[in-house]
């Protein structure tokens, strides 16, 4: 028979809220899309004629993008957010007639996981790799109103202050292939063991590679000294040492390097080599990261191509002068993705030249292939290219959007937040929660708080404004008390080792790499506002599953068996690290003494029995009469995993499954490192 975990923890922070009433996905018709690398992409009138989009008398001032900046979402509580889709800046050629019809097409600027911005701090540019999602999400309203352009930016009167004699050429070396601990967020790349040796060459057809940096991030574990050697063209630029890993907590320990780079070719090989001091030592790598000078000459004369230089990180007034740029008719400002602009640009030949104030910028150069258009006798369009990159990539299509409203639903007492999987049997408990507690209850889908919150991408964070939003909207009346997830969760957000997960999401952990400090928590998604709300999890992953807890939860409610098993409490310790675990056992038992004079205490502390053969059958025994006869609390302090309790096997899952306890069921309390693991 299974069992219920519970994990309690308290938590106090405070954040605000833009207010809102309604979503904009609460009327209109909308198809959601998708981009998984940045660039300008093209969506035409017949491209939305497959999406299934009446295009007939479809005006161009009724299409308006949708979507939310690329990356995770901010995890600051302080921060006053903003929630639901954002109107973003296109560009529509309708010929000039008002109409979107054949011929005509509009451009965005799409985005992927991996996001590029300016540091200060290292003046030059860092990368940043969504760890729950692996596409950027946006959604078109073909009936809006008040349509958002990309407007032009003109700084031309502006007297150059610096001239721009460099661009920056950035790349990105970054594969999620391992979390040896499956906890936390952090994935690291090739295993340097087996193979001790690698190498990578960089290669942009037409670039001049000058000088620039590289920042190299490794996951090492050793238990004795050992070396990386970093080689450039087969010339070792240094050595990084002392890769050792401090105690056995570790599975990795991550460490960043910075090198310079000098006289450098193109193409050009960089190499990796790890010095192995034994065969249990290894590295990971978990990515590296180029910030490359080159010349002004775009290395592509019709490719689209990112404009970024370090130049641009002094207050000033910037002259671009860029060459071999005969093909290229438009400079686009995509820093701020949902706010795009264009560069007024000046042409003298092969060279296009722009102005702007401000410091480390991101710039698409392209052409979108403007076209000539003629009419037909008979009134229709005849398309006509002229010179310029035809091959814009086109966005994904991933569906129409039904209208929904979550964020104008009222406040309910009980949230459920679950999967489409899982929706009937969250009804059926939904139903039996207002029935027998009176609790108003609501219902939400992931899918649907993900569309209102993040754009439509995985994030807990999404979660946690949705339960905020909700919270502050009844706060007046102490409308929200509880929040259940109904659903399993993974450390794999992305579906790299265990795909098809329909999970509710949990929140975990930067780090990756350590026993104690990589962790699943539930508690991040409802602590707000200066209060935590109670959040519980069903762990399930079929509608079977659910159905199963569903009807144990309304049997253990309606049919109580009314003995004094519910006043038993059991307190169990491991025997390890020199007696904390029975210390702590006896500090919790004595604070329910100080409090509950009426609960009936047993111990089974290990150690108060000889081991038989290296295990405790002793207190196995004990601890399974207990759990068939009733406990109303179990307590367990020590080691564990998700397979049993204690080293010894003192508690498996065989013991759970043979219980005859079903209307007696424990809440357990473990501070056991995996028992719960998501």
């Amino acid at each position: 028979m299974k069992q219920l975990l519970f994990f309690i923890a308290l938590v106090c922070f405070g954040f605000t809220i833009t207010a809102q009433t309604h979503s904009v996905l609460s009327e209109g018709n909308w198809v959601k899309l998708s981009t998984d690398s940045a660039g300008i992409y093209r969506l035409t009138y017949y491209d939305l004629q497959s999406f299934g989009v009446d295009v007939s008398n479809l005006s161009s001032d009724h299409l308006n993008l949708y979507g939310m900046a690329a990356g995770a979402m901010d995890e600051m509580y302080d921060v006053d957010f903003t929630y639901d889709l954002q109107k973003m800046a296109i560009l529509v050629d309708d010929s000039n007639d008002g109409t979107f019809d054949a011929g005509d097409f509009l451009l965005f600027y799409g985005q992927g996981p991996v996001t590029w911005n300016y540091n200060a701090d290292s003046t030059g540019f860092k990368h940043t790799t969504n760890p729950y999602c692996n596409k950027v999400y946006y959604y078109l309203r073909t009936d809006d109103t008040n349509p958002k352009r990309v407007q032009m930016v003109d700084y031309s009167t502006q007297t150059p202050t610096d001239t721009i004699t460099e661009l920056t050429y950035t790349m990105l070396h970054e594969k999620e292939l391992y979390n040896p601990l499956h906890s936390g967020r952090w994935w690291m790349g090739e295993l340097f063991k087996d193979t001790t040796e690698r190498t990578f060459t960089i290669n942009n057809p037409g670039s001049n590679f000058t000088e620039g940096t590289l920042n190299l991030s490794l996951g090492s574990n050793s238990t004795a000294p050992s070396t990386v050697e970093v080689y450039v063209n087969n010339q070792i630029i240094d050595t990084i040492q002392n890769l050792i890993t401090p105690n056995g907590y570790y599975a990795y320990r991550l460490r960043n390097y910075t090198f310079n780079l000098n006289n450098l070719t193109n193409p050009f090989d960089l190499k990796l080599v790890f010095n192995q001091p034994n065969d249990s030592a290894f590295v990971y790598l978990d990515y590296f990261e180029l910030n490359l000078n080159t010349s002004l000459s775009i290395p592509d004369p019709i490719k689209t191509t990112e404009i970024r230089s370090t130049q641009t990180h002094a207050e000033g007034v910037f002259l671009y002068r860029l060459t071999n740029t005969q093909s290229f008719n438009f400079v686009w400002d995509v820093t701020d993705p949902l706010n795009v602009s264009s560069m007024k640009i000046n042409r003298s030949g092969d060279t296009l030249s722009f102005i702007d104030t401000r410091t480390g910028r991101n710039y698409l150069l392209y052409n979108y292939a403007p076209m000539y258009v003629t009419r037909r006798d008979d009134g229709s369009k005849k398309t006509i290219y002229i010179v310029g990159d035809i091959n814009l990539p086109e966005p994904t299509l991933e569906g129409e959007v039904e209208n929904q409203d979550i964020i104008g639903t009222a406040t309910p007492n009980m949230m459920i937040i679950t999967t489409n999987d899982l929706q009937d049997a969250a009804n059926k408990l939904a139903t039996f929660h207002t029935d027998t507690d009176g609790l108003s209850v609501g219902i939400f889908k992931v899918n649907q708080i993900y569309n209102e919150f993040s754009a439509g991408r995985l994030d807990p964070t999404a979660i946690r404004n949705f339960i905020a939003q909700k919270y502050n909207q009844g706060k007046s009346n102490n409308n929200l008390q509880y929040v259940l997830l109904l659903g399993p969760a993974s450390f794999d957000y992305r579906g790299i080792l265990y795909p098809n997960i329909h999970q509710v999401p949990t929140y975990e952990s930067i780090e990756s790499g350590n026993l104690i400090n990589a962790y699943g928590t539930d508690t991040y998604l409802t602590t707000l506002d200066n209060t935590f709300l109670p959040v519980g999890r069903i762990p399930v992953s079929t509608s079977e599953e659910a159905y199963e807890v569903v009807n144990k939860i309304i049997d253990y409610k309606t049919q109580p068996m009314l003995t004094n098993w519910k006043n038993k409490v059991v307190m169990m310790a491991d025997n390890g690290e020199f007696g904390y675990f029975s210390q702590d056992a006896d500090y919790i038992s004595q604070t329910i003494l100080d409090t509950s004079f009426n609960m009936n205490q047993t111990k089974l502390y290990f150690s108060l029995w000889p081991p038989v053969n290296n295990g405790y059958p002793q207190v196995k025994q004990e601890l399974l009469n207990l759990l068939d006869s009733g406990v109303f609390y179990m307590n367990y302090m020590g080691y564990g995993g998700a397979e049993m309790l204690s080293k010894e096997g003192v508690f498996k899952v065989e013991d759970a499954q043979n219980l005859e306890n079903q209307q007696r069921l424990p809440l357990w309390i473990n501070a056991s490192g995996g028992t719960a693991r998501f």
